[in-house]
């Protein structure tokens, strides 16, 4: 017996699963006439009568059938669900879903790409994004499209679909992401950034190259955001994303940031012995400390792993050991690790990585990157995903600093920045050509697979209020138990997924 919004309810998740078994042999009139009589009670605004619509809501999400998808478009374009909640239902349908036919993938990229939630910021990031994962599941990884969905009974979703990605959904998301850098619009760019990055494609490569080679510009940010976003690609093409990877990270005149984010994502396709050992020869002449601490460190702990799912990985890092710059480089300096937890009772090994991005401008990292993989029973899942950025770190503590201060020092500070010698005002008179510093920018992508059914968690967890600030102290939490995470021994059971881009006002 639980206590549920002060109801006493016997066996709720048993009835939870009852009801869901029911929505799904539920045809599209039925839902509707369903759905119409529960919205009618929920607004009599009496407990129970709420209740049961809020269950039968959920339910829905959970359902993945075509007609509960239907019964979804119809409450999002009618407002009965909006905001944070509509965004939480999306979500979870695309997880759940049972029979991703060729109508329900075209139903749900019609709902997620419709002007009425386009004009939601945030209920469309989390339609975007979720679609894009979807169409990962069904057509591009070809592991899970066959394990979690019925390919006997519809046929093999990735051998016969994988195009309609390449012809159709990237090129939207391109289109997109090219509107969104012409209008400067930096959330846009990163919303469609990571849903190219969500589908896992190796057609996301040519989207990515003018930008990552300079023939078209964005901010070292966006650039940096680029590489993390090839996460997906990693998993699904390792080989190709490796080539890739390998040549932003031999490329010494690219930002020190980029080339450390593309080191650790190439730390995950397992390199052989041969890159690893130009890798750890290259630690002595690189120009850049940052990328030769982050590979010193990745090499040294890969060369420790023991469980035979890593064996390949940590032979190729003991080969390469032996041929690393001897210098010792401080915590200050970017840094990757990679390491392992076992409960052999229950035949499960699990692969932490973890890494930071070194800042030029402060000892407090402006980059934390984190993935969880694991092995169980021979069956191999990433249950978690993390990626926490800033642009600058000094700017971001100003940007703090200037929305927490009394009136009195925003008094002051304005008339400082208004002063006829201001720096601005100084090179002008000096006819210096003045660099100006790019926007500030953030990004924290937070995913555990296991949570897309939890109502607290979907692809996309909103935050509202002084979103600056909100940002700043989560991020700096995370910097702050940094040490602790890296000797963690189990993974959470209760996380957030967010996704949420961080902008000076």
């Amino acid at each position: 017996r639980q206590l549920f919004n002060g109801l006493v309810v016997e066996r709720i998740e048993t009835k939870f699963t009852i009801l869901c078994n029911l929505i799904r042999n539920m045809n599209y009139k039925e839902l509707q006439e369903a759905s119409r009589e529960l919205y009618n009670l929920k607004n009599k605004e009496q407990r129970h009568q709420t209740d049961a619509w809020k269950a039968y809501r959920d339910a829905i999400a959970q359902a993945g059938t075509g007609p509960a998808l239907l019964i979804i478009k119809d409450w999002l374009q009618s407002l009965k669900i909006r905001g944070e909640r509509a965004a939480a239902v999306i979500s979870t349908a695309a997880y759940s879903a049972r029979t991703p036919t060729d109508e329900y993938m075209r139903t749900f990229y019609t709902l997620a790409t419709d002007d009425k939630i386009e004009n939601e910021q945030y209920l469309n990031d989390t339609a975007i994004l979720s679609f894009a994962e979807l169409a990962r599941r069904v057509y591009v990884n070809k592991d899970i499209s066959h394990n979690q969905y019925p390919v006997h009974a519809f046929g093999k979703f990735y051998n016969q679909h994988n195009e309609v990605v390449e012809n159709e959904y990237i090129p939207y998301f391109a289109k997109q992401l090219k509107e969104a850098i012409h209008d400067a619009d930096s959330h846009k760019i990163h919303v469609y950034t990571r849903a190219l990055g969500n589908t896992g494609h190796p057609k996301i490569l040519s989207v990515f190259e003018p930008y990552l080679e300079g023939d078209k510009q964005v901010t070292q940010f966006q650039r940096l955001l680029m590489v993390v976003c090839m996460d997906r690609l990693v998993y699904e093409e390792p080989k190709t994303a490796r080539s890739v990877l390998y040549k932003i990270y031999q490329n010494e005149g690219e930002a020190s940031e980029i080339r450390v984010a593309a080191v650790y994502q190439l730390m995950r396709t397992d390199p052989p012995a041969s890159m690893l050992q130009r890798m750890a020869e290259a630690t002595h002449t690189d120009s850049s400390n940052q990328v030769a601490s982050a590979v010193k460190s990745a090499i040294q702990t890969a060369a420790k792993l023991r469980q035979p799912a890593h064996i390949e990985l940590a032979n190729s890092a003991r080969a390469a050991a032996p041929l690393l710059d001897p210098q010792p480089y401080g915590v200050q300096y970017s840094k990757q690790y990679l390491t392992e937890y076992v409960v052999k009772e229950m035949n499960h090994a699990y692969k932490h990585h973890i890494g930071y991005l070194g800042s030029e401008d402060s000892i407090i990292p402006q980059g934390f990157l984190y993935s969880l993989r694991a092995h169980m029973g021979g069956v191999r899942r990433q249950y978690m995903h993390l990626a926490a950025m800033v642009s600058n770190v000094e700017d971001l503590f100003q940007v703090l600093d200037d929305q927490t201060e009394d009136d009195e020092s925003q008094k002051y500070s304005g008339a400082k920045q208004q002063s006829q010698w201001s720096s601005e005002k100084i090179a002008k008179l000096l006819n210096i050509d003045y660099e100006e510093r790019e926007q500030l920018e953030g990004f924290l992508h937070f995913v555990d697979v296991q949570e897309f059914s939890d109502f607290l968690a979907g692809p996309l967890r909103l935050l509202f209020g002084t979103r600056v600030f909100l940002a700043f102290i989560i991020f700096g939490l995370i910097i702050k138990h940094l040490e602790k995470i890296f000797n963690v021994g189990n993974h959470s059971g209760k996380l957030y997924v967010i996704n949420y881009s961080l902008l000076s006002p």
